[in-house]
């Protein structure tokens, strides 16, 4: 059986998992030997306008104008679209995958949020209830000494281009980080 990773990223309108919402999300499915196979990306209109963050505004760069025209979506149809995307690389009556974030506590409680605001929860635990969730924040604290282990800072002591806080770059940047850890010999050995 093929075991697939998913590797996750978010950007939202603050980082309150229920009073907040999520603008964009981005997954990138690999196999085993992290080919990458595809790639599944949306833009969100938040539930609570009334929520928006100035902070989280400067740090990812939507406006409230940008999210209330396309190719943004409703989070809904977001979070249906992200559960249809993941059931292509589901084998039987399980999801043999790996979830991968930069700092996963903060993107799984950000998705959770969206889903139970959906009245999809019971979706979302059925698919990462008791799988293996990897931050590559803790990857890289067991890798390498650094004074800070923002993505950016992992990032360039990698030399691994980033556009900070666009959700697809940063979605990549936590792949290409994942992969030198498990690539590199001696310092990191990946289950």
């Amino acid at each position: 059986m093929n075991e697939f990773k998913a590797f996750i990223d978010v950007e939202t309108t603050g980082f309150d998992y229920l009073n907040n919402d999520i603008v964009s999300l981005c997954c990138i499915i690999t196999d085993q030997n992290l080919r990458i196979q595809k790639i599944h990306t949306s833009y969100v209109i938040p539930d609570n306008l009334n929520s928006w963050s100035d902070h989280a505004e400067r740090v990812h760069g939507f406006t409230k104008f940008d999210v209330m025209r396309k190719p943004f979506v409703n989070s809904r149809k977001s979070a249906i679209g992200f559960l249809t995307f993941l059931k292509e690389f589901k084998h039987e009556n399980n999801y043999p995958m790996e979830f991968v974030s930069h700092s996963n506590g903060f993107d799984f409680k950000m998705l959770l949020g969206m889903f139970i605001k959906n009245d999809l929860q019971f979706s979302l635990y059925k698919i990462f209830n008791q799988r293996f969730q990897t931050s590559t924040i803790k990857l890289a604290r067991k890798a390498y000494q650094l004074k800070s282990y923002k993505l950016g800072n992992i990032c360039e002591h990698l030399g691994i281009e980033l556009d900070a806080h666009e959700v697809v770059s940063d979605t990549k940047a936590c792949f290409e980080i994942y992969r030198r850890i498990q690539n590199e010999d001696g310092i990191f050995q990946m289950q």
